[in-house]
């Protein structure tokens, strides 16, 4: 688990949905989100990026930070 830097959409709640996320200094701009899920103090997304890689990412609602879980591509 790493932390990393995400741009969120920030509608009804804060951190309500990502935008894109800044990744060993690469910008990966959300196409879209195929999963997301609660679970006690955390937010998960699994998402699809623009350029094809999927990541799973949490927000932390305690720290008020993002993670990136794990990733394909």
């Amino acid at each position: 688990m790493v932390e990393i830097e995400v741009q969120s959409y920030s509608g009804y709640r804060a951190e309500q949905r990502p935008q894109s996320l800044f990744i060993d200094g690469i910008i990966h701009e959300v196409a879209e989100i195929l999963k997301a899920w609660v679970e006690p103090e955390r937010r998960y997304f699994k998402v699809k990026t623009k350029d094809g890689m999927e990541f799973l990412i949490h927000y932390d609602e305690v720290e008020h930070r993002w993670f990136l879980d794990e990733f394909d591509g």
